[in-house]
Order: structure tokens, then C-alpha cells, then sequence
């Protein structure tokens, strides 16, 4: 499985990688019918967009206030106005490479701005390459 992410626009974007080759991928984007694809060395953007990736904060599970320095009071997190709802679809990793397959929702924090922003990079790197077949 490698990450899907939709949004509440109908935007999808699946992110693929070669089995075996890592830090490279491959991008398809469908926004209605037209369609998107890219890899990391043929778009600088959505090669950028890569390198930030691996510099997300981690997520944590669980209660708010079982969280390492939990406290009653958090500050405030970054926020973005009209942020897009995002269902994302991939596999989480423990430091013992453990996986489990997870769907994640939210509108606002890192992840969910960093799927914006990619989406909004894949586009400035190429035109559509053809309509995409209707969905099911």
C-alpha cells in the first residue's frame, strides 16, 4: 500500500514508490477529469515537495493528554482558513520498522498543508496528461 490521500474538493493523489529504491516516487493527481502524473526526477516541485515530506513531525495516537509534555492548556497550532478536509490512506512505522495500515482525516496541521501545497506543486510542473476515467 502506498499513500492515498483525498480531499473534500474530490482531489486524489496517490504517491507510489519502486520496491526497493528508496527516496523516489511517483505521483498521480485526478482533479475531476483531468489527470496528473510525475515522478521526483522529472518535477523539481514535486521533488521539493518529497524532501519536506520526510521532515513532517511524527503523529502520535492516542489521548491529547497522554502525550509526552501533556499539558491542559496547548498553544494554538498553525492554522489555515477554508483548509481542505483530507482522508489519507497509507501505512505508519515504528522505530523497529513495524508497520500498520492506518486512514488518517484533518484539515489543518502539517500533513494536511503538505498535501495541499503537493497538490498545488504537481500541477505547476506539467499540463494535464489526458482526462481521467470516471470514477465508479
Amino acid at each position: 500500500m502506498e499513500l492515498v490521500a483525498e480531499n473534500s474538493l474530490g482531489h486524489r493523489l496517490e504517491i507510489a514508490t519502486e520496491a526497493g529504491v528508496p527516496n523516489h516516487a511517483t505521483a498521480t493527481l485526478i482533479i475531476g477529469r483531468q489527470t496528473w502524473r510525475v515522478s521526483d526526477q522529472d518535477c523539481p516541485r514535486f521533488r521539493a515537495a518529497l524532501d519536506v515530506f520526510q521532515t513532517l513531525p511524527p503523529l502520535r495516537p492516542g489521548p491529547a493528554l497522554l502525550q509526552p509534555g501533556a499539558a491542559r492548556e496547548r498553544p494554538m497550532p498553525p492554522f489555515r482558513p477554508h483548509g481542505e478536509l483530507w482522508t489519507i490512506r497509507t501505512q505508519v512505522y515504528a522505530p523497529d520498522w513495524s508497520s500498520m495500515d492506518v486512514e488518517l482525516r484533518g484539515s489543518q496541521g502539517p500533513y494536511a498543508f503538505w498535501l495541499t501545497d503537493t497538490v498545488a506543486a504537481i500541477q505547476r510542473c506539467n499540463p494535464p496528461v489526458a482526462p481521467a476515467a470516471p470514477l465508479p
